[in-house]
């Protein structure tokens, strides 16, 4: 579930454990509410508890990043086609830089 093309996938693994860790801070809110001496008083305060925005944040950018592995896989470069090798030119400081011709 975790691996893609057989190596372990960051994205993935960022998704799966931040989903669970909102549910599982989903669970022990509702389970706090649920126990709290106000609501075993008085069951008609009971109700559902809100999600907090910064994790409902945090879920959308692990998303992101999940759907942004999907759409750039790890060594695609913009305009290249599908099974092509890619080049970068890279020098030192110690090289002189490519000389520009006019």
């Amino acid at each position: 579930m975790l691996l893609e093309n057989g190596k372990a996938s960051l994205a993935r693994y960022q998704m799966f454990l931040w989903t669970w860790i909102g549910i599982g801070l989903y669970i022990v809110i509702l389970f706090s509410t649920v126990f709290s001496p106000a609501t075993i008083a008085n069951p008609q305060l009971l109700d559902l508890p809100d999600i907090d925005p910064t994790l409902v944040v945090l879920m959308g950018l692990s998303q992101g990043a999940f759907i942004g592995a999907k759409l750039f896989p790890k060594g695609a470069l913009p305009g290249q086609q599908e099974g092509g090798d890619a080049t970068v030119a890279t020098y030192s400081s110690r090289d002189s830089p490519p000389l520009e011709k006019k």
